[in-house]
């Protein structure tokens, strides 16, 4: 049972909205989540933090909480089986309805995950799936969930990319170095394409879009009354300090 003096840290609920699973907090930086169904809450495990949650119970991801943070070690559960399914995700998360499908950022790149199985990269970009579609917010303060109205996370998925190298380099003059040049450049290579590609069930669409950034600029600075402090004494004030 959920004692009163407990605070939720998050929440997630299934699809049809009669199961929830609630992540409370408890005394040494510790938690505990519980599965709620049909007005009765039983404790499911210690020390998680609960992501998405299928109709009935049957599915369910969890984070592992440990001394008090938030790890991106990620779970599956399905009938009681565990299994870690990521041990570096970011905190936030798309989950399709029956909670077969999720997917979440490693290190800015999307990684995909079917019925608890590994996640493997999807694109080599940071994704939104499903723009447009319905989904409900759920989660905490340390985690947020999308729970898309759609059967699979692949009807409609899309990314975009821009890869352009910058450079700047300066260099000052004058005394205390008051006057300062630049010199930038914007897309040196002229690598800087913007790429949107839309994933589908049974179709792709990419495009590839040049904005000619391309840029060389020249950036010039004074700084007035640039002195610097002529003081290089040590322990000043300290004197009258040990008398009062």
């Amino acid at each position: 049972m959920i004692q009163r003096q407990e605070t939720v840290l998050s929440l997630a609920l299934s699809e049809d909205a009669k199961t929830a699973a609630v992540t409370v907090g408890q005394k040494g930086g510790r938690t505990a989540t519980y599965i709620c169904s049909e007005g009765k809450a039983e404790k499911n495990s210690e020390d998680t933090y609960a992501v998405a949650i299928s109709n009935g119970a049957e599915r369910m991801y969890c984070l592992e909480y440990v001394d008090g943070e938030l790890t991106g070690r990620l779970h599956f559960v399905q009938n009681g089986k565990d299994s870690v399914i990521s041990t570096n995700a970011s905190h936030y998360f798309e989950v399709n309805r029956d909670a077969t499908e999720i997917t979440f950022d490693v290190k800015s790149k999307t990684h995909y995950s079917a019925k608890g199985s590994e996640a493997k990269q999807l694109v080599d970009a940071s994704a939104l799936s499903l723009a447009g579609a319905q989904y409900s917010t759920m989660g905490g303060s340390e985690c947020t969930v999308l729970l898309k109205n759609a059967g699979s996370l692949f009807n409609s998925m899309f990314y975009t990319e821009y890869n352009a190298k910058d450079s700047r380099v300066s260099r000052s003059f004058l005394k205390d170095d008051a006057l300062t040049l630049s010199l930038t450049a914007d897309d040196i290579l002229r690598t800087g394409y913007y790429h949107f590609n839309v994933y589908g069930i049974n179709s792709y669409n990419g495009n590839r879009i040049y904005r000619d950034w391309q840029r060389v600029g020249i950036q010039l600075s004074y700084k007035f009354n640039a002195t610097k402090s002529k003081y290089k004494g040590t322990g000043a004030g300290q004197s009258e300090k040990a008398r009062l």
